[in-house]
Order: C-alpha cells, then structure tokens, then sequence
C-alpha cells in the first residue's frame, strides 16, 4: 500500500480530483492514523475495495516523510 503525503491543502485536493478521474477509484476522505496520530487526509481503493493508498494531509508529516512519498 502506498502512502502520500501534503502539507498544502491546494496540492492536495488537486491530486484527489485527478485521482477521482478513474471510475474505479472510490476516495473516501477523513482522518487517517500516522505516526503523529490522527490527522486529515484520505483513503483510496480500487474497484475490488482494497485499499491501495492513504493521502495525508499534514506538514509535520510531509517534513518527515522520505522525497519519495511527497507528493508536491
């Protein structure tokens, strides 16, 4: 499972809303666990309902995470 992170809410959406372009996508958007606890962001499944990524939305979080798993 991949996860990506924002510290923009503008990055963020953008990158939502292109996902959202695939009908197989469902996006269900809310808090989510990370390492600092809980904050905003978003879970993605495919059209099996597996999830396959989680998308938060949090600049403490972006800071720490590896250049690879930024999203912006």
């Amino acid at each position: 499972m991949k996860t990506t992170y924002f510290k923009t809410e503008k990055a963020f959406d953008n990158y939502l809303n292109d996902l959202q372009q695939d009908e197989a996508i469902m996006i269900i958007r809310g808090s989510v666990s990370c390492a600092g606890g809980e904050t905003r962001g978003a879970r993605v499944y495919d059209n099996k309902r597996v999830m396959v990524e989680v998308v938060i939305l949090d600049e403490a979080e972006y800071d720490n995470a590896s250049n690879f798993d930024k999203g912006e």
